[in-house]
């Protein structure tokens, strides 16, 4: 059996005190809501098939509808009076880069799972501010799943074991019937409730914070950061007239970096990375690992929260403090 993708045990379980007619009501608002991004890839959630207890959703592409990129499961039970909710990748296609069309140069990239995160985050979002005693566990990273995946189907028999859900809540505390208390009173009493007793003012420090910048910045790895206000070039033994006049030139040890490596743009509040025709190219890394490769003298949309490899020499960006740049 081929080797399963890192990413193919992603998805959310919860109970809750909602009904299983909720949950079914939230996933299906979920999956019309989950239509991933013009970067990523724009898709169709839609329900395939469903039984009493699980529902069969088909990721599609919105443009090639005909596309399927994944299929996965809701399944739905009760327990101790609570509703549980689960979901599972049964099927999904992959991607991958490659070069002379058969050396693979990035990882295999699971189509749609951006879409995916979409469903399982807003169907927990909307449980947990429906129900504040809901437990939940969401699974975003990596791990390899003991579950065969089957063709689509009522729900397949597994021996996956699901991620564990946090204990349950605290009560809040008790108040009187003849009481009156307002949602700022309960909050106040709430935070100002030590577990010792005494007052938390007197064991609370103040703490200080650097005021962050207005302006978009850029981090160059072991160099100090430098805001990105029109364009800005960096590498070795960088040309002030590429970016305008901004340069950054990072220390001549780090060789896997080109003199004019990549050149850093903001346009209407967005940022660009040109790779300039470097020799170890520009890779834009996600928090997930996945890779998106520029493509030489070519403007490539900066995702918010991606950091940017030039060779082995890594650079952050971090959005400004307020809207504008």
């Amino acid at each position: 059996m081929a080797k399963k993708h890192k990413h193919s045990n992603n998805g959310v379980v919860l109970d809750t005190a909602l009904s299983i007619a909720d949950l079914r009501s939230i996933s299906a608002r979920a999956a019309l809501e989950s239509t991933g991004d013009l970067w990523n890839g724009t898709h169709n959630i839609v329900e395939s098939d469903s039984g009493d207890s699980w529902i069969l959703y088909l990721v599609k592409g919105s443009v090639t509808g005909w596309n399927k990129f994944m299929t996965f499961m809701v399944t739905f039970g009760s327990e101790n009076a609570r509703s549980t909710l689960q979901t599972e990748i049964i099927t999904y296609s992959t991607t991958q880069t490659t070069l002379m069309y058969f050396i693979p140069v990035s990882p295999k990239m699971m189509r749609a799972r951006h879409t995916y995160l979409q469903f399982i985050n807003k169907v927990a979002n909307t449980v947990r501010q429906a129900d504040p005693s809901a437990r939940i566990a969401i699974n975003e990273g990596e791990g390899m799943p003991t579950a065969t995946v089957s063709s689509a189907g009522p729900p397949p028999t597994t021996t996956a074991t699901a991620p564990r859900l946090p204990p349950l809540a605290p009560a809040l505390p008790l108040v009187a019937q003849n009481s009156t208390v307002t949602p700022a009173t309960l909050v106040t009493s709430l935070i100002t409730q030590s577990p010792d007793g005494h007052d938390v003012d007197d064991r609370t420090h103040k703490v200080s914070r650097n005021t962050r910048s207005n302006h978009w910045m850029i981090t160059p790895q072991g160099l100090a950061s430098v805001p990105l206000v029109s364009g800005l070039v960096i590498g070795r033994q960088p040309s002030a007239g590429s970016s305008g006049g901004a340069i950054v030139t990072v220390p001549r040890t780090e060789d896997t970096v080109s003199k004019m490596h990549a050149k850093f743009e903001l346009v209407d509040g967005v940022v660009y990375v040109t790779d300039l025709a470097s020799i170890n190219g520009t890779i834009l890394v996600s928090p997930d690992d996945e890779l998106i490769h520029c493509l030489p003298n070519t403007p490539t949309r900066l995702p918010v929260g991606y950091a940017i490899e030039l060779g082995d020499f890594t650079v952050t960006v971090e959005a400004p403090a307020s809207g504008d740049a």
